[in-house]
């Protein structure tokens, strides 16, 4: 049995090896900047390629889910729902 665990082990241990962050595009194209992030519970980053649309979409998306947060009274309904 001990054996059978030791022939194992490296097969475990490669498992838990963290894979590298896949490339997205190239930072080289124009009007495109990659950041290096780190998601919520993780130590481990990621890097993200995005155009300047890309980032202004995802900026009025998360203003526009703020705002409608913000306008919900607590316990009620989100104003036109």
């Amino acid at each position: 049995m001990l054996r059978s665990l030791l022939a194992l082990l490296p097969l475990l241990v490669t498992a838990c090896a963290p894979m590298p962050p896949a490339e997205t595009a190239s930072a080289e194209e124009p009007g495109v900047v990659c950041e290096r992030e780190i998601r919520t519970g993780s130590h481990m980053t990621s890097k993200h390629c995005r155009s300047a649309e890309q980032r202004d979409k995802e900026r009025a998306e998360a203003q526009s889910f703020g705002d409608s947060v913000r306008a919900t009274p607590p316990g009620g309904q989100a104003p036109g729902r």
